[in-house]
C-alpha cells in the first residue's frame, strides 16, 4: 500500500463489456465481491489516494476526452513466466499507446512502478497458485469478447483488497 495507505490505479473495467468471461472468472473462484472486477490495467500504482485532487482529476479527464475510445476483443488466454494467467486484448497496440501516453503524462507513476521493459495489456484471470487448465478450459470457449469501453475509471483500494472507482473518465466518443 501506499505511505497514507489507499492506493489507485487508472484502469479500463471489464465486468459490464464481457460479462460472461467477467462471471466465469468470479466462479474460478479467485475474486470475491468488492474485490477489483475484471479490469486492463492503464498505470498501477498511480498516485495515493491522498493526492488525488481536483488536479489530478482535471489533468485526466482532459487526458481521455482527447484520445478515441478503444476498441478490442479479449482474444486468447495467455500466461507470463511467473505464471500469471490472463486474457489478452487484441489488438494491444492501442492500448499500449495509449499506457505510454498516459505514463508521459505522470511520469512519476510509471506502469507496474517500472518493473517491466515492455507493457502487456491484459486482463488478469488467475495469480500463479490457479489452476492454468481450468482456466483455459472455462475462459477459452467464451473467447473472443468485443470490448468497446466508454471511459476508463480511476478506482481505489478503500480496503485492503476491496477497491471502487473513484471517478470514470470518458473518452472523446463517450463525452
Amino acid at each position: 500500500m501506499s505511505r497514507d495507505g489507499l492506493r489507485t490505479a487508472i484502469v479500463i473495467l471489464l465486468d459490464d463489456l464481457a460479462p460472461e468471461v467477467a462471471a466465469a472468472r468470479y466462479e474460478l473462484g479467485r475474486y470475491g465481491p468488492n474485490e477489483v472486477e475484471l479490469h486492463v490495467t492503464l498505470l498501477f500504482p498511480f498516485v495515493p489516494r491522498a493526492q488525488v485532487g481536483d488536479d489530478v482529476v482535471g489533468t485526466l479527464r482532459t487526458f481521455f476526452s482527447a484520445r478515441s475510445r478503444p476498441s478490442f476483443v479479449l482474444g486468447r488466454v495467455a500466461t507470463f513466466a511467473e505464471g500469471v494467467v490472463y486474457a489478452a486484448p487484441e489488438p494491444s497496440a492501442p492500448l499500449v499507446e495509449l499506457i505510454e501516453a498516459l505514463a508521459t503524462r505522470f511520469p512519476e507513476t510509471p506502469p507496474y512502478e517500472g518493473a517491466h521493459d515492455d507493457v502487456v495489456p491484459h486482463a488478469t484471470l488467475a495469480y500463479p497458485h490457479g489452476d492454468e487448465a481450468a482456466v483455459r478450459g472455462r475462459i477459452e470457449p467464451l473467447l473472443p469478447a468485443a470490448c468497446a469501453p466508454k471511459h476508463a475509471s480511476l478506482i481505489e483500494e478503500h480496503e485492503s483488497f476491496r477497491w471502487r472507482e473513484l471517478e470514470p473518465l470518458p473518452f472523446a466518443e463517450a463525452a
